[in-house]
């Protein structure tokens, strides 16, 4: 395979076109025809779009060439999983797998597509989003709309053995329509679902969060019913990891729990984590992403141990990265909450955080420069040495962070990061979140700066 960045000159004109793909979108393609639309209608456009442009091969030559960075140090492994980079689409946007080949030429390392359920849902009545730009964030209100998971899981098959290197998910849910019924009905649901996703997708993952349901969260209710859920799907022969969508809106004594529970059943990772119900101090309903969403995720994120991957993104500035130093995580997502900017922000996020694991390899210090300008932002104060090593440099936004969970000792489960690490790095051992504290440099009280 050749690299991007192994050639001098691809590099330079991906870098060139990725830059003029960004300013083509930021100033005639968001406000003129996106943010010119509601969010359902500019929502259902871009879906449509990215159907239709998928079966254009030339564009999908066109679009490669653009914006996918490819370099081997952003290669990882998670869960036995081979990744050409860490940054993907999280479940939400693309409910019935529309998006995979578009997301696989624009440099997507992978894609959750669903949530998706055992039966056909038309989700909640529209509209189904709301702009909150005095919050930076968004108000969701979907419902699980999807062709059905016997649908959706055959799309996601054909995409995850076509794709060139874009690695497909699969989120199941439990349907939402009038024939749900009791915690064993939901059970049943969700058991039909998993035994069409078995062995067809690179992974899946079981969303037990959705606030937006007719029949709530049951399952992350109490840890009892957690544990009656996947006692039943432990019977399900699966040979990819399995994943589990956490709510967000749980003390970390909640959350531990419910950690301890799937310990000690067939899953190998946890999302986290899903919409903000709390509305507290917000004059607007719950179902919120976005801003609302980044500070009440730290807690559980934090105790996952050391950092293993640097997450670096060229639109977010340094303060927030530094605030949201996130030990353990394997692999990084957005989701819809950012919709418009999908393709442009990730094939933004390769290239930086390429330069900076590449240091971080030959143990060379980082460097002033393109790699810190993009962090930083214009006008923003230099960085000082402490953090500029990869470890402090984490995902941030609305994000989805993906960790595992393994089985020590006697019933103690623990939160480990990814598999992959820098060569000449150790393998850094993981930290008990029974005991661990939050790390120092990430306790700032500073508010975040305006997306």
């Amino acid at each position: 395979m050749t690299y991007v960045s192994e050639s001098f000159w691809h590099d330079a004109v991906n870098k060139a076109t990725t830059d003029l793909f960004t300013f083509g979108y930021k100033h005639i393609v968001k406000p003129n025809f996106v943010f010119n639309h509601t969010p359902d209608v500019a929502h259902d456009q871009m879906i449509e779009f990215c159907r239709v442009t998928g079966n254009i091969p030339p564009l999908m030559w066109l679009l490669r060439e653009m914006l996918n960075y490819t370099d081997p140090v952003l290669e990882t492994s998670v869960m036995g999983v081979d990744f050409a980079n860490p940054f993907g689409l999280s479940a939400g946007l693309d409910k019935n797998c529309d998006m995979p080949v578009l997301m696989d030429n624009a440099g997507f390392g992978f894609e959750t597509v669903g949530s998706t359920t055992s039966r056909p849902c038309a989700g909640n009545p529209k509209p189904w989003f709301h702009r909150l730009p005095e919050y930076d964030s968004m108000m969701v209100h979907v419902g699980l709309a999807n062709d059905g998971s016997d649908k959706v899981i055959a799309r996601a098959e054909q995409a995850w053995t076509k794709a060139r290197s874009l690695q497909v998910s699969v989120s199941i849910a439990r349907t939402n329509d009038d024939l749900a019924g009791d915690i064993d009905e939901g059970i049943e649901d969700y058991r039909i679902s998993l035994e069409r996703a078995a062995g067809r997708s690179a992974m899946v993952e079981i969303n037990v969060s959705c606030p937006n349901t007719r029949a709530g969260e049951p399952f992350t209710e109490s840890p009892e019913n957690l544990d009656r859920l996947f006692s039943v799907l432990d019977t399900v022969d699966r040979p990819q990891p399995t994943l589990v969508k956490m709510p967000l809106n749980k003390s970390w004594e909640e959350f531990r729990d419910l950690l301890a529970v799937l310990a000690e059943h067939n899953v190998q990772g946890v999302s986290i984590a899903n919409l903000q119900k709390d509305r507290t101090g917000l004059e607007i309903p719950p179902r919120l992403g976005g801003r609302p969403v980044r500070r009440p995720d730290l807690p559980c994120q934090q105790r996952a141990g050391p950092p293993r991957l640097p997450r670096v993104r060229r639109q977010v500035r340094h303060r927030r990265h530094r605030r949201r130093v996130h030990p353990g995580a394997g692999l990084r997502q957005d989701s819809q909450r950012r919709q418009p900017g999908h393709v442009h922000q990730l094939a933004d996020v390769p290239r930086p955080a390429a330069d900076h694991r590449a240091q971080a390899r030959s143990g060379r210090p980082a460097q002033a420069g393109r790699f810190r300008t993009r962090i930083r932002g214009r006008g923003r104060r230099r960085l000082k040495p402490k953090h500029q090593h990869p470890r402090h440099i984490t995902s941030v936004g609305a994000a989805d962070v993906l960790v595992r969970i393994r089985q020590i000792g006697r019933g103690k489960p623990q939160l480990v990061g990814g598999t992959h690490r820098p060569r000449g790095v150790a393998q850094r051992g993981a930290a008990d979140f029974n005991s661990i504290g939050l790390p120092p440099h990430a306790k700032s009280s500073r508010p975040a700066s305006a997306w």
